[in-house]
């Protein structure tokens, strides 16, 4: 390397580098205060979608209960024989199920 060309390296009173005086450092308050916006928006859009379909269903299961309470009982159903399929096949060391 030809020693009139020295490397310059950053120090703490290097500018603009994130580190000094002047490094900006309103930029992270700012970062900051923008994220919680989003984020609050995004909660009060996700509040409200959650609402919609509460209110949604709700209506649905006191139109239709009977159906409402078939279609539970169906996933419910389901859910039991998938996992108790699991189970077994998890399990299985040469026995016979009991169904």
């Amino acid at each position: 390397m030809d020693h009139s060309q020295e490397q310059i390296y950053p120090t703490s009173e290097s500018k603009g580098r994130g580190n000094g005086p002047d490094s900006g450092s309103g930029y992270v308050p700012q970062a900051l205060t923008q994220a919680k916006q989003r984020l609050s928006e995004t909660m009060t859009a996700a509040q409200d979608r959650s609402r919609q379909m509460i209110d949604t269903t709700s209506g649905y299961v006191q139109r239709w209960p009977f159906s409402s309470v078939a279609i539970a009982m169906g996933v419910g159903v389901i859910i039991g024989l998938l996992l108790a399929h699991r189970g077994v096949a998890m399990h299985e060391v040469g026995r016979r199920s009991w169904w």
